[in-house]
């Protein structure tokens, strides 16, 4: 089974990269030479539109939302299952568009790595169709379908969120910098930190984590203060809220 992806951008090589191990995908972008490295994981690379959906039964839209509605006019999806991965575009609106079954969904780069959770929403394939979508799903990690297409929106910004946690593991960066570690070291510490905080909070309440942690009059309160202090947890949820998609 083919997998054809439409926008060869960041996201549709994070999913090319994660797909390309199982199945036989075909990539699109404007500058081929942009996406060659694909090649070597045994992806199709090409210009066309067209002719990448030509074999294809998934049809993965990685594109900006400006260009949706030009990449589709062009296209005949008769047959096919169009998923949509752009922000904030609903399924309405790809309806008036693409004569298919449509599904909208939303993953994060780390996909290219099988460690992301894939969300989505349909009301239009079969049992079977969606446990087969699911499949490919599964090569980006972790899978779960949303009953309200709204939730897809908040998915979106989770996604966004691998930015900002890159920008709070440079923070942790610079702070062993400041306490005389070399950068190598710190971000060697960072890295265990990030991976071994995962693994713990998979396993444990979050509470449960931190009063483990923390002793009476001890280092580890005196740093969650300033955390507070400087707004840390509303920065997050601010920052969250304002990476949600708006209404298109």
């Amino acid at each position: 089974m083919d997998v054809a992806i439409l926008g060869g951008g960041n996201l549709g090589c994070a999913l090319a990269k994660a797909i390309a191990k199982r199945y036989d995908v075909v990539v699109t972008r404007r500058n081929v030479e942009r996406i060659r490295f694909l090649e070597d994981l045994g992806c199709e690379v090409c210009s066309d539109n067209v002719r990448a959906v030509e074999k294809a039964k998934f049809v993965f839209l990685t594109v900006k939302p400006k260009d949706v509605s030009h990449v589709l006019s062009d296209l005949n999806l008769e047959g096919k299952i169009l998923v949509s991965f752009v922000a904030g575009v609903r399924v309405d609106d790809l309806r008036r568009l693409a004569e298919c079954k449509i599904v909208r969904a939303m993953t994060s780069i780390s996909a290219e790595l099988g460690s992301s959770v894939t969300a989505y929403y349909t009301e239009d394939l079969s049992s079977e169709e969606a446990f087969e979508l699911e499949n490919v799903f599964d090569c980006m990690g972790d899978v779960v379908r949303v009953d309200d297409e709204e939730l897809l929106d908040a998915v979106t910004a989770y996604s966004s969120a691998v930015a900002f946690m890159a920008r709070m593991f440079e923070s942790f960066v610079y702070a062993g910098l400041k306490m005389g570690l070399n950068r190598e070291l710190a971000e060697r510490l960072t890295v265990g930190l990030f991976k071994g905080s995962s693994e713990l909070l998979e396993l444990e309440d979050p509470r449960e984590v931190i009063d483990r942690v923390v002793t009476p009059a001890g280092t580890t309160i005196e740093g969650l203060i300033k955390m507070m202090e400087h707004g840390i947890d509303y920065g997050i949820v601010d920052a969250m809220l304002s990476a949600r998609p708006c209404r298109r």
